[in-house]
């Protein structure tokens, strides 16, 4: 989906749907959707008093203009952001979210939306815009690739955010470039993360690199089964994939290990009791082959450190039991530095990709003890996010890291009582992404 800015007069904008807000608990709207409201004839006042409009959150009432002669709109969305004294960023995301969807139900081709700022929230109209504009377009993502008969037939194919202020609206189209090039990233990662298994192969996924590498100009090493087993690897493959870094020119270097392989039975696979030696030299004893994604990490996390940058970030779908523990709203942060966790959990608010400090407490790691190996790749049931956490912590050495359990917050399902609407259900979505831009800037910063 296309998205701009334009400065004009929100009752100049001609468009089939144009796209308000108001808080709960007013008895009239302020702001930018008082002039929408004067241009009504006062009709949103009208539907306040009369219930129909509560400013509650995730609500979304469609009012038809009637070819009203102070307005140009078609149709104007008013949506609610929930209560002046509890207004967050994530109330303006889910209320720009429900708005694109209901652009989308309507079948209009192009709607326009003021940012979500009654002006007296606390929040900074710059990161406002943000989410207003970003969750605009990740809530209309659909992956549809090996759909025929049943592909939608119909997208929205732009959004344009309307701000009558000229230095405001200067600074909302640098705005929109980030955001369009953040989505494209989530946007990215969520078809590589859902794509079918025989589509989506660790070749693919290196092809796609390359692809990426070769755009921006970017440093690639893809390295094979020989050339892993040359470097002591046993099963990972390593590509530079930092699209969203390399096209918004981040002034921080970073490098970009992505570990892949083939998750299938077979003669050769490794079985219950086994001993390998890592990257670094440290062995471990398999004692449960199901936890094979802290083994493949092992070995790109061993890569990185020796590699020696300031600070490893690393993200995988680990453990079902972080899952049973934070739920599906909170990624699970562990690390051998508070700095840098304090600077990963201040991203993740600013963000939306919210995580929650797991504590690395020595004790646990006498679960990962083992008479044949330095270490053991599980540590059971108990406290299960954790000591797959210390497994890991073994092969990064005195390098500032942090580990970013996902495995509650990469994926939306069926089962999940409820999915932000600037996610699919069912999907991937795109966790991390925004979050790791957040923290590079803070970084560099600093």
């Amino acid at each position: 989906m296309e998205l701009r800015v334009q400065q004009a007069s929100v009752t100049e904008i001609d468009t089939p749907l144009l796209v308000v807000s108001v808080v709960e608990g007013q008895t009239q709207p302020s702001g930018i959707t008082s002039a929408v409201d004067a241009a009504l004839g006062g009709q949103i006042s009208r539907l306040i008093a009369a219930g129909e409009i509560t400013g509650e959150p995730a609500t979304v009432t469609v009012i038809h203009t009637d070819a009203s002669p102070g307005l140009k709109a078609q149709r104007v969305a008013v949506a609610g952001l929930g209560k002046q004294a509890e207004l967050e960023l994530e109330n303006v995301r889910v209320a720009s979210a429900l708005a694109a969807r209901k652009a989308r139900d309507l079948k209009v081709d192009s709607f326009a939306s003021v940012v979500h700022d009654p002006g007296t929230s606390g929040l900074s109209s710059e990161d406002v815009a943000r989410v207003t504009m970003e969750s605009s377009i990740l809530a209309l993502y659909r992956y549809e690739q090996f759909k025929e008969a049943t592909k939608s037939r119909h997208e929205v194919s732009s959004c344009t955010i309307v701000e009558p202020d000229a230095g405001r609206a200067r600074q909302f189209e640098q705005t929109a470039e980030l955001a369009r090039i953040t989505c494209d990233a989530m946007m990215k990662v969520r078809d590589l993360s859902v794509g079918p298994a025989n589509f989506v192969t660790p070749t693919y996924l290196a092809e796609q690199a390359r692809e990426i590498a070769q755009k921006f100009s970017l440093e690639i090493t893809v390295w094979g089964k020989d050339e892993l087993r040359a470097h002591g690897m046993n099963a990972i493959l390593a590509v530079n994939f930092v699209q969203l870094a390399a096209e918004g020119k981040l002034p921080v270097s970073v490098l970009g290990v992505f570990a892949a392989t083939e998750n299938l039975p077979s003669g050769s696979a490794y079985k219950p009791g086994d001993v390998f030696k890592a990257y670094n030299g440290k062995t471990m004893e398999i004692v449960n082959t199901d936890a094979e994604g802290r083994v493949i990490l092992s070995d790109s996390l061993a890569y990185a450190a020796e590699q020696k940058p300031d600070a490893i970030v690393d993200f995988a779908t680990l453990t079902g039991a972080c899952r049973v523990a934070l739920g599906d709203h909170a990624t699970g942060l562990m690390s051998n530095n508070q700095t840098l966790a304090d600077q990963l959990l201040a991203a993740g608010e600013r963000s939306g990709d919210r995580c929650w400090q797991l504590p690395l407490w020595k004790v646990y790691g006498e679960q990962i003890k083992t008479a044949m190996a330095d270490v053991r790749n599980t540590g059971g049931r108990p406290a299960g996010a954790i000591t797959a956490g210390l497994f890991l912590k073994e092969f990064v050495g005195d390098v500032p890291w942090v580990h970013l359990d996902i495995a509650g917050t990469a994926y939306a399902d069926g089962d999940q009582t409820y999915v932000a609407p600037y996610n699919p259900k069912p999907g991937a979505t795109g966790v991390g992404v925004r979050l790791l831009w957040h923290f590079c800037q803070a970084w560099k910063d600093a």
